[in-house]
């Protein structure tokens, strides 16, 4: 199995600043923009790759820029819904972390806390919370009737 790297996800404060650093002077190109979620912070996403939605994406929430809370997310990507079944097993066996599933499509994303390390599988809709145990069975029975 390989693990990819998909993206990054920095909360920010000024979207005016970070678009302008990332466009002009890292040649970033802006793919898409908008809230997160109904009345949610908006999100940004850029690319310097025509075939990646984004390789970086802000999300305009962060209040205070002396803190160390800039990063929002790593992204990582594996081709096989199984794979993701092999890293949450390895993630299993090397802390105890808690594991919650959002959104479409075939990639995860591990997030860092000071607290907890938490697996986050694109499987289901954004903002519905869920056990991997539910996104499993839930799996299964798609499988079943599409």
């Amino acid at each position: 199995m390989k693990l990819e790297w998909s993206h990054t996800v920095l909360n920010i404060k000024d979207s005016g600043k970070i678009l302008e650093f990332y466009t002009k002077t890292l040649g970033f190109n802006l793919s898409d923009r908008g809230p997160l979620a109904e009345n949610g912070p908006e999100i940004i996403f850029v690319s310097q790759d025509s075939d990646e939605h984004h390789q970086l994406a802000f999300i305009v929430e962060r209040e205070d820029v002396d803190k160390p809370t800039s990063l929002n997310h790593l992204s990582f990507r594996v081709k096989t819904f199984n794979e993701v079944h092999e890293v949450k097993e390895r993630l299993d066996s090397a802390t105890s972390s808690t594991y919650r599933c959002v959104m479409a499509m075939p990639s995860l994303f591990i997030l860092m806390t000071l607290k907890e390390m938490v697996l986050k599988s694109f499987l289901i809709p954004l903002g519905m919370w869920h056990n991997l145990k539910e996104l499993f069975g839930t799996q299964t029975l798609l499988r079943q009737k599409p």
